[in-house]
């Protein structure tokens, strides 16, 4: 993944503008709905909840409660504070209500009524804390108390955007843009790094359910692929954001191992037949896809099966060593009949998400050799379903189900960290990654960089070529060759090595091997 980062450009003391950037495909919109949602309807507020009319004269009523509930205010009191507001004749602004020290008004200035000649206001005003928006119980309302709708949010208004981000020569990324809005209670700085607290405390109870609280998350286990989650209590809303961004990211975030090619002996392309085999090339490739590894190295590995005469070949005739678990060795691969043979090798990678053969395709494997199309996450199925019939908060169930590399309750785990790791941007605002670029390091290891190509790199010509030439065609295919293997390549040199580090350091990666230890072995460069 790339290592984003968050620019905060202060256009006003109440707006403000957000851009984060690089974020993983389809990161813009889940980051930006959560924010979204909880900014304008999480963060903790004062607001007028009732007025008590003793005096009003030569003014409509609704135009000045209208104008009473634009107020913004601040309650340093956690009980309900009276204010009073005593005028006659003139202007009469927010600047004179009168308020003890546990109350600021913030806009002082706001217009409250224009009283004639002789007419008099008077008014008293009580304020509350609270969150969200509360709808007036207008059965309160009586002998000239006036209970009032109360907008408890010092959001105003959030806009979002997304659009494409460029690392390196890869449009794959998303641009957020978040323009926030506030009544000046809050700064748009403080309001976002409120809202990013708000889900991490929230995730926080699904990376530790045994210790969580508020809200409590309760951990079923059907059996070791498949588990229910159940969140109780969140606020009201939080059960479809939450359950959306937590599917989003258990789909297609989490790391694991698949096979991503396949040589099968006496097979040219994946139209073929094989003699005395039942399934044909196809079958044997789809059934191939389904089959559940976990890889211990973070090098390609390769695995071999032979197989002849008449039996039923299934995955736990596959011969490995101890860097690959296979974890359904029943799972049938194939049906030969009597004097049949079947002979393939598979390489298994490590990656994230959804890989096409034709990544595998470029990296100029021999003659013969299939790329397929990798699913590398172990989460198979994802559903969520969020209860608000509760009267004031929401309950959310998540259904998972993996393919047995990673437990669900492994993988919510992860899944959770995740999102708190790209949410935490936003209380980090201006500070760029530590190697200086927009695009460096990882925010979840480095497999985003490892799936890149070499082009991607942007390197020069030269060390490009050499690369090229040795067939070294992707980041991963480079990390994994050791340094004094690329020293043997015509051309390839300090200069080269250095300018490779350099590009690397931006993904969290670098070449195998200690470029000062091995100054004696560099050839001098053209």
């Amino acid at each position: 993944m790339a290592n984003p980062w968050v620019k905060y450009t202060e256009m006003s003391p109440t707006y403000g503008v957000f851009t984060a950037e690089p974020l993983e495909r389809g990161y813009g919109t889940t980051l930006g709905t959560i924010l979204q949602r909880i900014l304008l309807a999480s963060l903790g507020g004062a607001a007028v909840t009732s007025v008590k009319i003793d005096a009003l004269e030569g003014v409509e009523e609704a135009e000045v409660l209208a104008n009473i509930k634009n107020l913004a205010l601040k309650s340093f009191a956690d009980a309900p504070v009276e204010l009073k507001l005593s005028a006659k004749d003139g202007v009469v602004t927010a600047r004179d209500i009168e308020h003890g020290s546990e109350v600021e008004i913030v806009n002082p200035d706001l217009h409250i009524a224009t009283l004639g000649k002789g007419a008099r206001l008077n008014l008293t005003l009580t304020v509350e804390r609270g969150v969200g928006y509360h709808l007036a119980d207008e059965s309160k309302s009586k002998d000239g108390l006036k209970v009032v709708n109360a907008s408890f949010t010092p959001i105003v208004k959030v806009n979002r955007k997304i659009e494409p981000a460029r690392v390196g020569k890869s449009l794959d990324y998303d641009r957020l843009i978040l323009e926030v809005w506030t009544n000046g209670v809050l700064s748009p700085e403080e309001a976002i790094r409120q809202s990013a607290q708000l889900v991490k405390d929230q995730m926080d109870s699904f990376i530790n359910p045994a210790d969580s609280k508020n809200p409590s998350v309760k951990h079923e286990s059907k059996d070791k692929n498949y588990g229910v989650f159940t969140a109780d209590p969140l606020d009201k809303g939080y059960g479809t954001t939450l359950g959306n961004a937590l599917r989003r990211i258990l789909l297609s975030s989490i790391g694991g191992a698949a096979i991503t090619t396949v040589k099968i002996e006496g097979v040219d392309h994946e139209f073929s037949t094989i003699d005395g085999i039942k399934e044909d090339v196809l079958d044997i490739i789809a059934n191939i896809k389904t089959l559940a590894v976990k890889s211990h190295s973070d090098s390609i590995v390769e695995m071999t099966l032979s197989a002849k005469d008449e039996c039923e070949v299934t995955a736990g005739d596959i011969q490995h060593d101890d860097e690959v678990e296979i974890i359904n060795p029943k799972h049938h691969l194939a049906t030969l009949n009597k004097g049949a043979k079947l002979n393939i090798k598979f390489t298994v990678e490590k990656g994230v998400g959804y890989q096409v053969a034709d990544v595998a395709e470029s990296k100029n494997h021999p003659i013969g050799t299939l790329p397929i199309d990798a699913s590398f996450s172990p989460v198979v199925k994802v559903n969520h379903q969020a209860d608000s019939g509760r009267k004031n908060h929401d309950v959310l169930a998540l259904d998972v189900w993996t393919n047995g590399t990673l437990s669900p309750e492994e993988a919510v785990r992860q899944s959770s960290q995740i999102l708190q790791n790209q949410i935490d941007i936003f209380q980090r605002l201006n500070q760029r990654p530590t190697d200086g670029s927009e695009a460096g390091g990882t925010a979840g290891g480095a497999l985003g960089g490892l799936a890149l190509s070499i082009d991607d790199l942007e390197l020069s010509a030269r060390s490009s070529n050499c690369l090229k030439k040795a067939a070294i065609n992707s980041v991963a295919e480079l990390v994994n060759k050791p340094l004094e293997d690329l020293l043997k390549i015509k051309n390839f040199g300090k200069k080269s090595a250095e300018e490779i580090n350099t590009k690397l350091a931006q993904y969290g990666l670098k070449l195998k091997g200690d470029i000062s230890d091995l100054s004696n072995l560099f050839e001098e460069e053209e």
